[in-house]
């Protein structure tokens, strides 16, 4: 499977750290190109380098026009001219997300596109679906344009998906506890559109803006005008938390509700949703592979409402579900 990667920050080398992880057991994940605009001598340094998830196991190098890792060795582009006899480009750049825009992939000569982020402006949903792996990724119908949602949907949607089906949901709010990310400022700096966002996000806890909810009927139908919330930033490197109250159409209790979870995440949702039973904090969830981590103690009833809260790492967590995407779309 040939695989290109458009963008090498935070998700990009996450990215390809998961492949390079799976590759270990199952060779199959051949990444042909990696474009970035950035230094390629800085950008080696970095996979090999990082601060959240560690030392890469390799060395990692950068020689005429080539990524080498270990023995392995990837072209590196600071621009995309071709993309002839690629399966699929994984859009990571963060600045190409409306659907017209990403056909010039396929102009270039790659088969398919998975974008890492929700898609922008106005588009047709059966052409351009809206896929979170374990939810609704089986409704794929060969479409040759994906968004595989943000980090906050993919952990949000399987709860999501299994409360709706058990109990009905009458409307719903959220609150992402985000770790800061580069959209926002190291120290107090303009941002384009934020007054918040232009404070120092290392020294802040900043409410800000989230489309996790609003987008979430783009992946569960049933809950379109029934979802809303914002996001909390706070000074965190990396792993968040998702605060969800939901109101139902039936009464329900906490240990019901947890019994569905904890069988969801042994069944069908099995390396999608985990379970936390040892009361654990955000950095023990660091390069968690899963989407969402539920904190079963953390979950609160009273009468139609609930709220359930649970850790997720917006990186490796969402990484990973690219990659999930990606697999199975290829062999679709």
């Amino acid at each position: 499977m040939k695989i290109f990667i458009n963008g090498f920050g935070r998700i990009g080398r996450c990215v390809l750290r998961a492949i390079l992880e799976r590759n270990d057991t199952n060779p199959d994940l051949e990444v042909v190109g990696i474009n970035d605009p950035a230094n390629w001598e800085i950008l080696a340094y970095l996979l090999e380098h990082d601060s959240v998830h560690g030392l890469l196991n390799k060395e990692v190098r950068y020689s005429n026009g080539k990524l080498i890792i270990g023995s392995l060795e990837i072209p590196v582009f600071n621009s995309i001219k071709d993309l002839k006899g690629v399966g699929v480009i994984i859009e990571c750049s963060g600045k190409f997300l409306e659907p017209k825009t990403l056909e010039n992939y396929l102009l270039l000569g790659a088969k398919k596109v998975l974008l890492s982020a929700p898609f922008m402006g106005e588009y047709d949903e059966k052409q351009y679906p809206t896929l979170v792996y374990g939810v609704n990724h089986f409704l794929y119908q060969n479409q040759a344009i994906v968004s595989n949602a943000s980090c906050t949907t993919n952990a949000i949607a399987p709860i999501c998906a299994i409360l709706d089906k058990a109990f009905s949901i009458k409307e719903g709010m959220l609150t992402t506890i985000h770790s800061y990310t580069s959209d926002q400022k190291l120290i107090d700096l303009a941002h384009p559109l934020d007054k918040r966002r232009s404070r120092a996000a290392a020294s802040n806890i900043i409410p800000t803006t989230t489309k996790a909810a609003l987008a979430l009927h783009k992946v569960l139908p049933n809950l379109k005008n029934k979802m809303h919330g914002h996001s909390v930033r706070v000074p965190s490197l990396d792993v968040s938390m998702i605060d969800l109250s939901l109101f139902l159409e039936k009464k329900a209790f906490k240990d019901p509700i947890n019994d569905l979870l904890i069988k969801a995440s042994k069944g069908d949702l099995k390396g999608v949703l985990e379970i936390d039973l040892k009361e654990r904090v955000s950095s023990d969830f660091i390069s968690n592979p899963n989407s969402v981590i539920i904190a079963p103690d953390l979950t609160f009833t009273l009468e139609n409402m609930v709220k359930i809260m649970g850790w997720y790492d917006n990186e490796w967590g969402y990484s990973n579900r690219l990659v999930d995407m990606v697999q199975f779309m290829y062999h679709y």
